[in-house]
């Protein structure tokens, strides 16, 4: 039985223009499509993005095969221009350091990690692609996890990678409201919200509040983001109770309803009413 879905509401009345909430990513990291001082420079990558104070990521510099491993999802990422595999090395790597300081919450309703059974799931079929993603995880943490062997089957690593890939955010370094462009330039199989055009989305963010936001093609809010922490603003008067909606396509008022509905469902599993 899944877990019961977190939806978001409003405490109080707002105005427009009116912050509601500003929060820190649970987790962040610079894409591969857009980050081009990366591309090229591993230990760039693995220090800046991978590293990023986690002791755990730490403990796995010291073990030649665990490096060996992460460099060559490294080299497929950078090939394929994708991301989300790295996303989930990130991901998987704090819960484990969290597990390991025994910070991990065992109610699953606090902690920077416990809304994950909460978050709309994202089931797909593993590709090969992902089976090929799934092995070298396991490869990188079975030496210092053994149990990740049998617990990151390729059927819950596609899980997984869907699900946050999903529920991430994707940004510019500038102000969506201002830089989006109606149209994607260069497509890409890892679909996350609220992308300005694929190619200039610059990092990815999961949000222990935001990423529970609905989706509509008439939000009463929009999305902005800076420094890692991602502000959520009223477009328009919200009331008490209302539940707080933004758009994962940017600019979706420019867009023909037909090719808005093609995209949620095709994108996102949306079929949206309108």
């Amino acid at each position: 039985q899944s877990a019961e879905r977190w939806f978001m509401k409003a405490m109080k009345a707002y105005q427009s223009g009116d912050l509601i909430i500003e929060e820190a990513a649970d987790i962040v990291i610079k894409t591969m499509w857009s980050s081009n001082e990366y591309l090229n420079d591993f230990q760039k990558y693995f220090d800046e993005e991978l590293l990023a104070g986690n002791p755990f990521v730490e403990d796995l510099r010291n073990d030649p095969n665990s490096m060996d491993s992460l460099r060559e999802l490294f080299e497929m990422c950078r090939e394929s221009g994708t991301t989300a595999a790295l996303l989930l090395f990130k991901y998987i790597s704090l819960l484990l350091n969290a597990e390991l300081n025994q910070s991990i919450s065992q109610s699953g309703t606090t902690g920077p990690f416990a809304h994950y059974d909460h978050l709309r799931p994202a089931f797909r079929q593993p590709s090969e692609v992902d089976l090929k993603e799934a092995a070298l995880l396991r490869k990188i943490f079975t030496q210092a996890n053994p149990n990740m062997q049998d617990f990151l089957t390729d059927d819950i690593y596609a899980a997984m990678k869907y699900t946050l890939l999903f529920n991430c955010y994707g940004f510019s370094l500038e102000d969506p409201s201002t830089s989006a462009s109606a149209s994607d330039e260069k497509q890409s199989k890892e679909f996350i919200r609220n992308v300005v055009k694929i190619s200039d989305a610059k990092v990815i963010g999961l949000f222990h509040i935001a990423s529970h936001i609905e989706h509509s093609s008439n939000p009463n809010c929009s999305v902005a983001y800076n420094d890692g922490s991602i502000k959520i603003y009223a477009q328009r008067e919200i009331q008490e109770s209302d539940s707080i909606t933004v758009s994962y396509i940017p600019n979706i008022h420019t867009l023909e309803k037909d090719v808005c509905q093609v995209k949620l469902l095709a994108q996102f599993g949306i079929i949206e009413d309108q």
